[in-house]
């Protein structure tokens, strides 16, 4: 066992252990116990691997968006995948495939935008979110116990990325909720409850800690830990939660700042961004770290043994859930909609469509055989109807899968280790297209001085002729076709208004807890 998984492991018994003692005060506080577990935040944190572990921990929340399991699963709402049905399915990038008796009422409502409270994939996204968030919480709360030996400097980098890791959870929960809770603190007892949050001030609680974390994150890592968020992860967050607050020129700022001095380019082939074996490259702001290669990673264990430094063992069914046509035991939930393929077709020049989406009878598949766990060719079919039906819309997802990704070295007992790319460079020239077209203002800090140019550099890449006069309409094209399948997309509808999207309910059972303090989302 490696030294990070380790530490990681430590911290988990750290939390279960806090949890006992919690519930040991509440229900019988006439007992002087000792935890069963000596192992306690009070004789944890006492030097700088011990605080990593604590930032890993935080960390594998975000990886339980995607990979929750057995191991992590509340109150047997288990919810794999949710993250890619709260934000992909929702959206109209995807659908839910009806084809080979292929049904889940829970993951067809989302689909249809039917988001009843007690849905386990919104229960997961939400119960990962807080969790995330507490993990983060109990680090910053031990940095200065009074015990630990680490430097003042060392503290200002574990503070900093903490508040990242905050940050970036509470932007999730605005981003889906719009008034969930703000949680700045550890819950000091069991029964304490929680309420809505402003908006506002949920996402300026967001912004102030991505700006804490800018000024003392590191701008990069050593190999080991490559993927932990630097100061322009953080840098390229303000601007993003800048445009989700209107703060237009803000925005501009922050983003012309990571443009000229953070190194991030567009690489020139655009599904090199997704192949396994480039990971972390030049266009990627920030990704959700998987393992591999060559593990023995099973979705079904958190963090089983392995190899990898800071990237967890733990990995994805993506293979399960983004092929359409498998043998038997595959989930096969999602599949591209006609809506998305009618956007390529408007310039069928496009390149990203090849790369995106299967589309073509007779063309190379890679699929997955659940039998033997790896990747095999095949041939992709547009049949609607029969024993080979792909899809209702024959379609399928091409992206992060494809030849670049047929490896078998970089999957194991189900699980593929390509890491999810959440937040890319292309991205943030759109949201500073975006803003720069909604009234803010260019401050010579940049070589992209236009919307017509933020928005033309990856319409060049795309092989596509370059626009004059870029719209608000032809910004949200280029953005779906460039980010398909990615998480911004239904978040953005929300924000556009359109397509009939709209934030999620709150988990019945968080209502429930929270006995009235907690208002449902109308």
């Amino acid at each position: 066992m490696n030294i990070r998984k380790k530490f990681f492991l430590r911290f988990l018994l750290v939390i279960l252990a806090a949890i006992s003692v919690a519930a040991i005060v509440v229900s019988c506080n006439k007992l002087d116990l000792t935890p069963l577990d000596k192992t306690t935040t009070s004789t944890f944190f006492n030097k700088k691997s011990d605080f990593e572990g604590g930032l890993f921990a935080a960390y594998s929340s975000m990886q339980d968006l995607y990979a929750v399991n057995s191991a992590t699963s509340f109150g047997g709402h288990n919810g794999a995948a949710s993250f890619w049905v709260t934000s992909m399915l929702a959206s109209d990038d995807a659908q839910f495939n009806t084809s080979q008796n292929n049904s889940d009422v829970e993951v067809m409502d989302v689909d249809a935008l039917n988001l009843k409270p007690n849905n386990r994939f919104i229960y997961t996204v939400y119960a990962e979110t807080y969790e995330g968030i507490n993990r983060a919480n109990i680090v910053l709360e031990q940095v200065d116990n009074g015990r630990n030996n680490l430097t003042d400097e060392e503290k200002k980098v574990v503070v900093a990325e903490a508040k990242f890791i905050r940050g970036f959870f509470h932007f999730l929960a605005a981003q889906m909720w719009k008034t969930a809770p703000l949680i700045t603190e550890t819950a000091k007892k069991l029964q304490q409850t929680f309420k809505n949050s402003d908006p506002t001030a949920l996402l300026q609680a967001s912004l102030d800690d991505f700006k804490a974390a800018a000024i003392d994150l590191p701008t990069s890592w050593d190999a080991a830990f490559t993927g932990r968020a630097t100061k322009w992860t953080a840098r390229a967050y303000e601007g993003k939660v800048d445009v989700w607050m209107g703060k237009w020129d803000d925005a501009v700022v922050a983003f012309e700042d990571v443009e000229k001095n953070a190194g991030y380019q567009l690489l020139p082939q655009y599904d090199d961004n997704f192949a396994v074996t480039n990971e972390n490259n030049n266009e990627s702001i920030f990704e959700i770290q998987f393992g591999g290669p060559y593990s023995d990673d099973n979705s079904w264990i958190l963090d089983d043994n392995g190899n990898e430094d800071f990237k967890s063992t733990q990995g994805t069914s993506r293979q399960s859930f983004f092929i359409a046509l498998t043998d038997a035991g595959a989930n096969r939930w999602f599949v591209p909609t006609r809506k998305l393929k009618d956007l390529f077709d408007e310039e069928p020049a496009d390149k990203r469509l090849d790369e995106s989406l299967y589309y073509k009878e007779g063309e190379d598949y890679t699929v997955y055989e659940t039998g033997s766990n790896v990747m095999k060719s095949g041939v992709f079919t547009t049949a609607l109807t029969g024993p080979t039906s792909l899809s209702p819309t024959g379609l399928a997802i091409k992206k992060y899968l494809g030849k670049k990704n047929a490896d078998p070295a970089y999957y194991r007992q189900g699980v593929s280790f390509n890491n999810e790319r959440f937040f890319r460079y292309s991205e943030l020239l759109l949201l500073h297209a975006e803003a720069l077209l909604s009234g803010g203002k260019p401050k010579g800090g940049s070589v992209y001085q236009t919307a017509d140019a933020l928005v033309n550099a990856t319409r060049q890449r795309a092989g596509l002729s370059p626009l004059t006069g870029v719209s608000m309409q032809q910004l949200q094209k280029e953005k779906q076709k460039e980010l398909c399948f990615e998480p911004a997309r239904y978040f953005d509808m929300i924000r556009w208004n359109i397509g009939g999207a709209k934030i999620f309910p709150f988990p019945q059972d968080e209502i429930d807890r929270n006995h009235g303090s907690l208002v449902q989302n109308p």
